[in-house]
Parts: C-alpha cells; structure tokens; sequence
C-alpha cells in the first residue's frame, strides 16, 4: 500500500499492513480492511493517546466484469478511507478508484489491485498534521475472509472516524457570508 502526494511526489507514505480481512456483502461488492495497530488497540474503546498506525477500509461497491465494466483510470468501484493515527492525533483521508479483483484459487482469500486512486484529506483532529496532501492511492492486497476481525476494525474505524470534524463543513462555514 502507498499513498504519495500528488503536489510533493517525492513524499511518499508506504506503511506495512499485516492484518488484510475481507467480508463480502454479495456476489458485486465487499468490505476490505487493513490495518497495523494491535487487537488491543482496535477495541473500540481503547485508549489511542499514545498509538501511531493506519487502518485504511475500501468499499468494493461493482464487482468489474470484462466486457460490461469500464477499465480506465477515471472508473471507479470502489470508496477508500485511509485513517492516520500519529500519537493519538487522528486524519482520515477519503477517496475513490478502481478496484481490480483478481481470481484466486481458495474460496476464502481476495486478491486485488488498486492504482492511482484519490484521496485527499477529509476530517482532521485539531492536532493533525498533514504531511502529503492529495495524495494516489496505490495497493496490492490479500486479504482473508474474517467477518468478526472485519467488525472489530470497522468498529474502531468508525468511532473514530465519527467523532472528528469534517474539514468539508468548515470549508462551507469559511466561504458563507457574514450578515
């Protein structure tokens, strides 16, 4: 996996994800998580205030097929949300792109592709910094398909992913005028 800034190219983020998990909601569409912060740390209500790590969560939303589905580099299937945890400080980046699922020989692994997609910074904790900017998302994934580890990282994603100021409505609040 590797985010690189679409300003700075030279600014790259390529984290190691060891936890790659897969639900799939039906034949079209899946759940894909990976991250690299401990069991511990994705209990929802653990305490983040001195962990750093990423959980990143894509939504497959058309499962391609050749003939019917457009392959370029503006199709898109597939939501990304990458979530940074630097010390307890939180940003997530949000996006879209192509995912590009590949056949795998056992029933319960997912293999896919992901290049050029983007993202760029959505929602912030007052302390985040952003090192990268816009940024292309690029993967290779493998992930397993384990719906109780899937629950558990979307869980703590979405905790806190909810409770940070979205960077959009304080754009919108900027450019109203005042009365």
């Amino acid at each position: 996996m590797r985010l690189r800034s679409v300003t700075d190219p030279g600014r790259v983020l390529s984290p190691p994800l060891p936890t790659a998990v897969v639900v799939r909601r039906d034949t079209r569409s899946a759940d894909i998580y990976l991250t690299d912060l401990s069991r511990r740390d994705l209990d929802p209500l653990a305490d983040l205030s001195l962990v750093s790590g990423h959980i990143v969560h894509i939504h497959m939303f058309l499962h391609p097929s050749a003939g019917r589905t457009p392959i370029d580099s503006a199709a898109t299937n597939a939501t990304i949300r990458h979530m940074i945890v630097a010390r307890g400080a939180v940003g997530v980046y949000e996006g879209a792109g192509f995912v590009l699922p590949r056949l795998s020989a056992s029933a319960d692994t997912f293999h896919a592709r992901i290049r050029d997609a983007s993202l760029r910074l959505m929602r912030r904790d007052p302390g985040f910094t952003d090192p990268l900017g816009a940024v292309t998302f690029d993967a290779s994934i493998r992930a397993t398909e384990d719906p109780a580890l899937a629950r558990l990282i979307a869980r703590r994603f979405e905790r806190e992913a909810q409770r940070l100021p979205s960077l959009r409505a304080s754009e919108n609040e900027a450019e109203q005028p005042d009365e």
